[in-house]
């Protein structure tokens, strides 16, 4: 292999591969990682979030659940980003610490498989604003077989964008966030300017399903927290790009603690005025541009919506892409998108995740919440920010978290005690809510919190303790 051939491969296996990067070779900057983390975050599942969370709630108890429910964590939540950037690793890497070498690996696929149904809504959503389009300048090309055609096209191109890299993808959310945010307030505003501001502030939903306002408004709060809360997955690769841990941990936290609110609640008030207006919801914001505004500048915002799936998709699919190759490593990064790209596929071609979207959030949660409790706990509080490297890669013979088969015992029985107190409080399956601790806080934070008081106890048992710090010997400085 040639001088600059080598080069090449250990450039393809830091950008696409799993081993750490140093701090030399990282790209990203404050600006960089927050316009990528809000270009991700803004994208048109807000819509979605947005809408749902109007359909439950006055406005009051919309500012309050989305402002509430989203900040609740994020700022516990993003502190999973210091391991990430201070060793340059991925976060699926660090986490055969937690759940060893192959539990990782199943932790791993399930939270692919409850995460990747949003970038089938997303499809759903650009393949709706380019039949928008085509309907608003007078041209008539039929739906059905053009819906589906449009969906996989931008699943195509986002597996595109993710295989170009990290560096189109900065690029690409310099550009859209500031063009995102600035079209989505013109539209809200020209949506509700038709409104009073009683017509808002008054605004009653249509709450019989529910026993209560008050019952409702507990769905809202949940829904809100699991929404928060599933940032846990999407933290996986891009933040050891980042130059310094205060770049992550801030970027993030203000993306996803402000941008990703904000963009919300102006999904929140375009639903209210669609209700107020027509009568009706729809979280497709082709639907409600087409509706609400004039068409030229439905046309703008329509054009946003649909670059900015595509950008999402590519993050999704690069992200999670990392994801796999850290439990897969020898598998080559395309054919690891390539395995994303069939399962979104797939679910395109049902065209069912978004009618399941309350259901859906909430099984999501039953998994990023004792994900995110016991990651935290780990490393923060059990492991007190130290851990081998060494057994992470399993160099020169290092198998400290090799465990048992394969999986650490305190890692699981925390997971499991996590979901037993999220299904005890509410079934996300039947929707049947067995506590009022729910109405208080939803399921997911308490979920959270009892995986990682769990694991913390069960790592304070003398046997556990030795089991799980069995790396001591072979700690990186």
């Amino acid at each position: 292999m040639s001088k600059q051939t080598a080069t090449q491969a250990a450039e393809q296996e830091t950008i696409f591969g799993i081993v750490p990067i140093l701090r030399s070779e990282r790209t990203y900057g404050f600006w960089d990682f927050f316009f990528v983390v809000s270009g991700f975050g803004i994208a048109v599942w807000c819509y979605a979030q947005g809408v749902y969370i109007a359909s439950l709630s006055h406005f009051s108890g919309l500012v309050c659940s989305i402002l509430g429910g989203n900040m609740l964590l994020i700022s516990i939540i993003c502190l999973v980003m210091i391991p990430i950037v201070r060793y340059g690793i991925d976060s699926w890497v660090y986490m055969r610490a937690i759940y060893g070498h192959v539990g990782v690996k199943l932790v791993c696929i399930v939270i692919v498989l409850v995460n990747f149904p949003w970038y089938a809504i997303g499809a759903d959503i650009f393949s709706s604003s380019i039949l928008s389009i085509f309907n608003t300048v007078g041209v008539d090309i039929g739906g059905g077989g053009w819906r589906r055609v449009f969906a996989f096209l931008c699943i195509i191109l986002g597996a595109l964008v993710a295989i170009a890299g990290p560096k189109v993808i900065a690029w690409s959310n310099k550009v859209l966030v500031p063009s995102l945010i600035l079209v989505a307030l013109l539209i809200v505003f020209a949506a509700v300017s038709s409104l009073s501001g009683a017509d808002i502030v008054n605004y009653e939903p249509d709450l019989s399903a529910f026993g209560s306002a008050r019952e409702a408004y507990g769905w809202s709060l949940e829904g809100n927290i699991a929404f928060s809360v599933s940032w846990i997955s999407c933290i996986g690769a891009l933040p050891r790009l980042c130059k310094r841990e205060s770049h992550a941990y801030t970027g993030a936290a203000l993306s996803y603690g402000t941008m990703v609110p904000l963009m919300c609640f102006l999904g929140g008030l375009l639903g209210i005025a669609m209700w107020t207006r027509f009568g009706e919801w729809s979280d497709d914001p082709a639907i409600i541009y087409a509706a609400l505004v004039n068409p030229v500048l439905a046309i703008i915002g329509l054009i946003l919506i649909a670059f900015s799936t595509i950008v999402v998709c590519g993050i999704g699919f690069y992200s999670f892409g990392i994801v796999l190759k850290s439990i897969l490593p020898k598998t080559g990064f395309r054919l690891l998108v390539g395995v994303l790209f069939v399962y979104v596929g797939i679910l395109v071609a049902w065209g069912g995740t978004a009618s399941h979207l309350g259901p859906f959030m909430s099984i999501g949660g039953i998994i990023y919440a004792p994900v995110c409790g016991i990651i935290i706990t780990d490393y923060f509080f059990v492991r007190k920010q130290r851990f081998s490297m060494r057994s992470v890669y399993r160099v020169d013979g290092a198998n400290a978290y090799d465990y048992t088969g394969g999986f650490s015992v305190p890692a699981f029985i925390a997971f499991f005690i996590g979901v037993i107190v999220m299904l005890a409080i509410y079934n996300p399956i039947t929707g049947t809510v067995h506590t009022d601790l729910f109405y208080f806080i939803g399921s997911t934070a308490w979920a959270t919190v009892a995986s990682g008081i769990a694991y913390y106890i069960v790592c304070k048992i003398p046997y556990f303790h030795n089991y799980v710090l069995r790396d001591r010997n072979e700690l990186t400085k």
